[in-house]
């Protein structure tokens, strides 16, 4: 039995295993994802940031995927 972050973990490789899967069979065409994870939300090159609607902020990836997941918590924690 897998319980906790162990599981937020497994769910979080099968999602995305199936997006990357997804992006192959659709020609590497552009995907949405929304997300409230912002491990997830890491692994795409550009985020939108929303809040009741409006667009706060957007952020795109510049260095790797760890540098990334770091500035979405940062800019999160201001919001």
């Amino acid at each position: 039995m897998i319980l906790g972050k162990e599981k937020a973990k497994v769910m979080t490789e099968a999602a995305l295993r199936y997006t990357k899967q997804f992006q192959i069979e659709h020609l590497l065409k552009k995907n949405p994802m929304v997300t409230h994870d912002p491990q997830m939300a890491s692994h795409c090159k550009k985020i939108i940031l929303l809040k009741d609607g409006v667009i706060l902020d957007t952020l795109r990836r510049k260095g790797g995927r760890e540098q990334f997941y770091q500035e979405i918590i940062g800019r999160m924690a201001d919001l």
